[in-house]
């Protein structure tokens, strides 16, 4: 999502052919962290909403509040409103 113009071209090329979208963040050493955890901006995400892609959150919560993963989700439902 870092170049959301590339992003963009590359989704409406692919959107026939897209199931599903893998998200996580990335803190710059670590990834599979928590949407909060990172340094990735994820509102870019609310254009592609009517594509009806399934987003599949992908975050290593093993070592995080069992909290996290309901305020990652309530986050995203934020976002992408």
């Amino acid at each position: 999502l870092r170049n959301d113009t590339r992003l963009a071209r590359e989704l409406e090329n692919l959107c026939d052919h897209i199931s599903c979208i893998h998200i996580h963040n990335h803190n710059g050493f670590l990834s599979h962290q928590s949407l909060a955890a990172g340094k990735i901006d994820f509102s870019p995400l609310k254009k592609y909403r009517s594509m009806d892609i399934p987003l599949i959150l992908e975050s290593d919560y093993r070592q995080t509040s069992p909290d996290l993963p309901a305020q990652d989700i309530r986050y995203l439902s934020m976002v992408i409103a």
